[in-house]
C-alpha cells in the first residue's frame, strides 16, 4: 500500500529538477510580478510535516494564488513565471507525501528551496528581510 505513494514520489521528485530551461527575460507587469510574490510568500506559509487537514487548507491558499496569477499570465515570458511557480508548488505537494510516509524530507525540502530559488529567478526578484528586492541577491 505505501509503495504506489513512494513510486508516484520518486516519479514525481524526479521532474522537479529537469525544469532548469532559462527563462525568457524581460520586464514583468508589476501586477503580475505582485501576484508572483504572492505566490511565494503565500507558499512560504506551508508546513510540509503538518497534518493532512491543516497541510490542504495551506495549501489551498497558495493554489488560489497561482490560480490567480495564472489567469493574469498574458506572454511567454509570464507563462514561463506561472510554470516555474507551478513546479514550486508540486515540490511542496511531493515533499508533504513524503513527511507523512514518515521518511527524510532532507532530499525534498532541497528541492523545494531550488523550485522556490527558480521561481525567484524567474521574477527576477529576492526576499530579504525587510522585503522583495529587484534581481539576484548580493553575495
Amino acid at each position: 500500500m505505501t509503495s504506489t505513494p513512494l513510486l508516484l514520489l520518486a516519479a514525481a521528485l524526479s521532474i522537479v529538477p529537469q525544469t532548469n530551461v532559462p527563462f525568457h527575460r524581460g520586464p514583468l507587469r508589476n501586477s503580475f510580478a505582485s501576484a508572483a510574490e504572492d505566490v511565494i510568500d503565500t507558499a512560504d506559509t506551508v508546513q510540509i510535516h503538518a497534518d493532512d487537514t491543516e497541510f490542504s487548507a495551506q495549501m489551498q491558499q497558495v493554489r488560489t494564488a497561482y490560480d490567480r496569477l495564472k489567469s493574469m499570465a498574458e506572454d511567454q515570458r509570464e507563462t514561463d513565471v506561472s510554470q516555474a511557480l507551478n513546479d514550486m508548488i508540486f515540490a511542496i505537494s511531493a515533499c508533504h507525501i513524503t513527511a507523512r510516509g514518515g521518511d527524510s524530507t532532507q532530499q525534498c525540502e532541497e528541492q523545494v528551496n531550488h523550485a522556490r530559488t527558480r521561481s525567484m529567478e524567474a521574477i527576477e526578484k529576492h526576499k530579504t528581510p525587510g522585503g522583495w528586492q529587484d534581481g539576484a541577491p548580493k553575495e
